[in-house]
């Protein structure tokens, strides 16, 4: 299928509300997780409720195997329409250099061997 210029411009314009609904999807299901994180009955963590639940481990376990690749896929779509709208890349030059100079400095200042 061939993408028109009129589309690319369209697909690069203008607020994306289809991948605005995704994140708010994405963060909810993740908040609910980690709230029923508290209820799961079996399973290791640092807070635990007095009412935990065995019918919850299932659910659990299903939203714990794709949660943290959904929101690989939302980042990953949100940096593909940022390099394609910016003229030089948005992975290169003053970009670039204004996100390394703060991970320099941190990987420096915690101890760690980091990059210095």
């Amino acid at each position: 299928m061939q993408i028109t210029t009129n589309e690319q411009t369209h697909f690069l314009s203008g607020r994306r509300y289809d991948i605005d609904a995704i994140r708010v999807l994405a963060f909810g299901l993740l908040i609910l997780y980690h709230v029923g994180m508290f209820y799961v009955l079996e399973w290791g963590w640092h807070i635990k409720s007095e009412y935990q639940y065995a019918w919850l481990q299932p659910v659990m376990g299903f939203f714990n195997q794709w949660r943290m690749a959904l929101l690989f896929l939302i980042s990953g779509m949100a940096t593909a329409i940022l390099v394609h709208k910016s003229d030089r890349g948005f992975l290169g030059g003053a970009n670039a250099a204004s996100g390394i100079t703060p991970g320099i400095w941190d990987a420096g200042d915690c101890g760690s061997p980091g990059l210095l």
